[in-house]
């Protein structure tokens, strides 16, 4: 596991461009390193978020390098994610099952995605977070959504804080989990992008996905599934954004 972690001395500047003398550090593993290690990193309100195949390592501030949370997760993680406010943070494994964890080192969930939706190769392509949702699109093309109360986690958490409580906490009712779209697709999805539907004269709010693969981009919602064959010269889509998020 990447955990032997090493501040390098070198004044630098951070992600945010804050100066600090400690905002450089070496992150190493435990082991042999075979293969070229997958490396993803969030910077979110001033929390720093890296993921190292299977290592987690969380930093409430970014400029506190020295402070930080190392979990194992276990299996490789696939895609990562993070809320608004940079507490909680999504992780899609290589197992199949889609973990959160707050960003103090506690581990909040873990749900197993149906078995039919697991790849053998890559189960997971991307997390997108929307309107206090988190969409998690498989490689298969099924999509779940991810619905977290952070009131109520940040609640839960201030247990933690308190020395007369247990500190086995259960965040069971802070989360909703839900299968939005079952479809299996022929090739596998690189990239998607979820957007919220709006229906005129009804408050109620459906979601729409568009995901793409090599051969087609997929327009997917609750009774309607279209699909658009990309020319073979575009070499498919590798990234897709909406710029309403952004």
């Amino acid at each position: 596991m990447w955990s032997n972690f090493e501040l390098v001395s070198i004044e630098d500047e951070t992600l945010t461009s804050a100066f600090c003398t400690n905002g450089l550090f070496r992150i190493s593993s435990e082991e042999k390193v075979e293969k070229h290690p997958r490396v993803t990193g969030i910077l979110q309100n001033r929390r720093l978020i890296i993921s190292i195949d299977k290592g987690l390592v969380l930093f409430q501030d970014e400029n506190r390098c020295n402070d930080g949370n190392f979990l194992d997760a276990s299996y490789d993680i696939e895609c990562l994610a993070a809320s608004e406010s940079g507490d909680l943070v999504i992780c899609a494994l290589a197992n199949g099952t889609i973990s959160g964890f707050h960003v103090r080192g506690v581990n909040l969930f873990t749900i197993n995605v149906h078995p039919d939706d697991m790849n053998q190769k890559q189960t997971f392509a991307e997390i997108r977070p929307i309107n206090g949702s988190y969409f998690v699109q498989c490689c298969m093309g099924p999509v779940y959504q991810l619905l977290i109360d952070e009131d109520k986690v940040n609640e839960t958490m201030k247990q933690l804080d308190s020395s007369t409580m247990d500190t086995t906490l259960n965040f069971d009712d802070c989360i909703t989990v839900n299968r939005v779209f079952e479809k299996h697709l022929r090739e596998p999805v690189t990239s998607f992008a979820p957007m919220a539907n709006y229906d005129l004269g009804n408050d109620t709010v459906h979601a729409v996905v568009m995901s793409a693969s090599t051969e087609s981009i997929y327009f997917q919602r609750t009774e309607c599934f279209e699909k658009i064959y990309l020319r073979p010269e575009y070499c498919g889509i590798k990234q897709l954004y909406n710029l309403v998020h952004f």
